[in-house]
């Protein structure tokens, strides 16, 4: 029996369920398009309190309208069903389904959700639930921002209660320090970390052991998770979660402008790598790195103007000499001629007899360097001609791959020296050419002569031929109801209540 909202919106399924409600893909048969319906628990419907909480979301998310903001259609009390919402039905993949993902692809959607959580600031709320099981990647990779069950106005006092999930939760917050919009810029700072290594920079047993480290240690450096991560990145993490809020970044637009500077030097960077020598190499994700320019030509060696500097030799005293052989053949034969007394040219003369030897000797000096750089060419190369980076990785890691569209992956690992093959493409719910798979793994070692071999999506909904005319077991199903919205044909809703409406409960 078909079940129905008001008369007007159909439940089909259950797709997911949290603390305070339940959610169904569903369709509207007025709009005639999928549709997204959450409904309070029903043993939580005789609680004002939860009631009234359930309702505030609702206004509350259906107060924004913004692209990377799921939207909310309707707001409404069922006789049978009690207190629900309705919104769009957003297609793809929770973001925690896909980590960890290339820094490129991690700054682009925290670029995006920090432009939904400005959205949220500049009406004065603090979102407090920001983490990847709360963003939903759609098809046409764009991230949108789910969940405003405890959203509270800035300045709000704790209470006494903390809500939040630990691991996303700023040190101020769990003090018991009023609510503040620093303390989502310290969960963007959390989530791109996330994003990154696929892991939480702070865990524990308990959430009091867990909230310890967030106000005694802190977020670790991303170099001992990542060794060879960009610096800029690592920098934007540390400057994003400092315990003191203060130190902190001061406002999510702030960070925006961090994100961009970033992504801004990472794409002049990539730029540069088509003008390089083939030995010359640079790192996408080390935009703190300045321009690598080839060297010019090494200059021919010669000796240090200062420590081997030769004067110019003096004239001859040739007019002198003359004199003295002159005057010996004028003396009468039969008195010996005396020996002349030429103090100064025969000074003179000593000093010139030095001089090859001395040229000889520095002759000697130039040849045997020369042959010294010739012995050792690595040196004369890093000093002079070589234009590598100063700072050499001798462990060459995988990058990671996943959710890049082979042409950025290609980019990206031919900036770092490797090569990219694509082993496959399969029918899959991401979008057509994003890499759904990769070997070696992301952080792996690999050699430079080693391709990375990729999985590659042929798209949502593609046909993939399998033996004897038969349809693959992996082909992508046609959505129900014509797959309308945001969702570009997914019969998908917001997973696991993951989005939808987490309550004060957590």
């Amino acid at each position: 029996m078909t079940q129905l909202i008001q008369n007007r919106y159909r439940l089909d399924q259950r797709i997911g369920a949290g603390g305070m409600a339940e959610v169904y893909a569903g369709f509207d048969r007025q709009l005639d398009r999928p549709v997204a319906i959450k409904i309070l628990h029903t043993q939580l419907q005789t609680d004002a309190h939860a009631v009234e909480q359930f309702q505030h979301e609702a206004r509350r998310a259906a107060s924004f309208s913004h692209q990377h903001i799921a939207q909310v259609y309707d707001v409404g009390h069922d006789p049978q069903r009690g207190p629900f919402y309705v919104q769009e039905l957003i297609g793809g993949h929770n973001l925690d389904e896909l980590l960890p993902v290339a820094a490129p692809q991690a700054l682009l959607w925290l670029e995006q959700i920090a432009a939904a959580v400005a959205a949220i600031h500049a009406q004065g709320l603090v979102h407090c639930d920001i983490k990847p099981q709360n963003i939903r990647i759609t098809a046409d990779n764009s991230a949108v921002l789910l969940d405003f069950g405890i959203a509270q106005p800035a300045g709000t006092a704790s209470g006494g209660a903390i809500y939040g999930t630990p691991h996303y939760l700023a040190p101020e917050r769990a003090q018991g320090a009023a609510i503040s919009t620093s303390a989502d810029v310290y969960a963007l700072g959390i989530l791109l970390y996330v994003m990154l290594t696929g892991a939480v920079p702070i865990d524990g047993a308990t959430p009091a052991e867990i909230l310890r480290g967030h106000m005694q240690q802190g977020v670790p450096a991303l170099r001992a998770q990542l060794p060879g991560q960009a610096q800029a990145i690592e920098a934007l993490i540390a400057r994003a979660t400092e315990r003191d809020p203060a130190q902190r970044i001061s406002s999510v637009h702030a960070l925006i402008e961090s994100i961009q500077a970033i992504t801004t030097a990472a794409q002049q960077h990539t730029q540069v790598i088509a003008t390089l020598p083939k030995h010359a190499t640079i790192s996408f994700h080390n935009q703190t790195t300045q321009q690598v320019k080839p060297a010019q030509p090494a200059a021919p060696a010669r000796p240090d103007n200062k420590a081997a500097a030769i004067p110019p030799l003096p004239p001859p005293p040739a007019a002198t000499v003359i004199e003295a052989q002159h005057a010996a053949a004028a003396a009468p034969p039969s008195i010996p001629a005396a020996a002349p007394q030429l103090p100064a040219a025969s000074s003179q003369l000593r000093k010139r007899r030095w001089l090859p030897q001395l040229a000889v000797a520095l002759m000697a000096l130039i040849v045997l360097g020369l042959m010294l750089i010739k012995l050792l060419p690595s040196a004369a190369s890093s000093a002079v001609v070589s234009p590598t980076p100063t700072t050499v990785n001798t462990a060459l890691q995988t990058p990671a791959l996943l959710g890049l569209n082979i042409a950025d992956a290609q980019q990206l690992a031919a900036s770092q020296g490797l090569q990219v093959t694509v082993v496959d493409e399969v029918a899959s719910s991401a979008p057509a050419g994003q890499i759904i798979a990769q070997d070696p793994q992301p952080q792996a070692p690999i050699d430079q002569d080693i391709p990375i071999s990729v999985h590659v999506s042929l798209g949502p909904g593609a046909a993939q031929p399998a033996p004897d005319g038969e349809s693959s077991p992996g082909a992508a199903q046609p959505a129900p109801d014509g797959g309308k919205g945001r969702d570009k044909g997914s019969d998908k809703g917001k997973g696991n209540d993951k989005g939808n409406g987490k309550g004060k409960d957590k």
